[in-house]
């Protein structure tokens, strides 16, 4: 675990240099974070940034957006060892199942994600990301809690303090 917060800390100094350099973003795309096998480049880190509506020039966005960047990955990456996926479909349902919830049309969308920076290619990825993570999570934690009827008869008991019927 030292070794990886180490690590880290040394590609959150790399990302601060060549963020703050512009003679960094004239240069060919490098390599600033390796999470298990997945390489994420300055091009991709500089695409998602700006999909997902992040001001990089903010003082420590670029860190706090790498790290959200590196928590993604270990999601999608446990995701995929787990067979999980999530459909377009499903993302579209979702959406719609907002929209309908909070009576936006098109428009009113549109200027909802204007208002917060967003495109809506990265608000479609936020809520696939947040799917993928409640499968991931309804799996792995909720798949395994097994509540056994002895349980729910003592439960019962402390709780009402009567005998249970069966």
């Amino acid at each position: 675990m030292r070794k990886l917060s180490g690590f880290l800390l040394i590609m959150f100094l790399i990302l601060g240099m060549a963020c703050q350099s512009s003679f960094a973003r004239d240069q060919v795309d490098r390599v600033i974070v390796v999470v298990n096998d997945t390489v994420v480049t300055l091009s991709e880190f500089m695409e998602a940034a700006k999909v997902n509506g992040i001001n990089l020039e903010e003082p420590g966005n670029d860190y706090k957006f790498l790290e959200q960047m590196i928590d993604k990955t270990i999601i999608e990456q446990e995701a995929k060892k787990a067979g999980i996926t999530v459909t377009d479909a499903e993302v579209d349902q979702t959406l719609e199942e907002l929209k309908t919830e909070y009576n936006l049309n098109e428009n009113e969308m549109e200027k909802a994600l204007k208002k917060q920076n967003l495109t809506e290619e990265g608000f479609r990825d936020q809520w696939k990301f947040q799917l993928l993570t409640q499968k991931l999570i309804q799996r792995k934690v909720k798949g395994n809690v097994a509540v056994t009827d002895r349980e729910v008869e003592e439960h019962y008991r402390q709780t009402y303090g009567e005998d249970f019927d069966e």
